[in-house]
């Protein structure tokens, strides 16, 4: 049986129920690349109207960028970039900024999320680019 805290207010939390929460946290959070993985196979059949579907574009996109000799952070942002399409299919963008947060700074990978995101990210110049355009352009699907 899966030990919980007991409390049903938060004022009434104790430094027991959070070890409790910290550690099933800890565990949780262990486990979120495979999560990610198992949720990025969600897009293997998903055409949405083109030629090939979302997983085989993303893996496409994420082989480009590495052979174009980017770095790690931007081959992850090209694999995940569509990872969004099934739960938030009007700005899937967000959700793969969400999973791939980092602090702010300047980086070429974070466009491959969309303007908004790329701002949050410290990338000014990114609210003049459609969102995904760098990104679906070399892609070439």
């Amino acid at each position: 049986m899966q030990v919980r805290s007991g409390f049903t207010d938060m004022r009434e939390s104790t430094e027991e129920d959070w070890k409790i929460i910290v550690e099933d946290f800890r565990n949780y959070s262990s486990q979120l690349a495979d999560r990610v993985l198992a949720h990025l196979k969600l897009l293997h059949g998903d055409f949405g109207g083109f030629s090939v579907d979302r997983l085989t574009h993303s893996l496409q996109t994420a082989t480009r960028a590495h052979r174009d000799g980017k770095d790690e952070e931007y081959v992850v942002c090209s694999l995940l970039h569509d990872i969004g399409d099934t739960l938030g299919s009007f700005n899937h963008p967000d959700i793969a900024a969400a999973i791939l947060k980092r602090p702010p700074r300047k980086n070429p990978a974070h466009r491959l999320l969309g303007p908004a995101e790329s701002v949050a990210f410290g990338d000014a110049e990114a609210v003049s680019r459609p969102p995904g355009s760098l990104l679906h352009a070399e892609a070439r699907c």
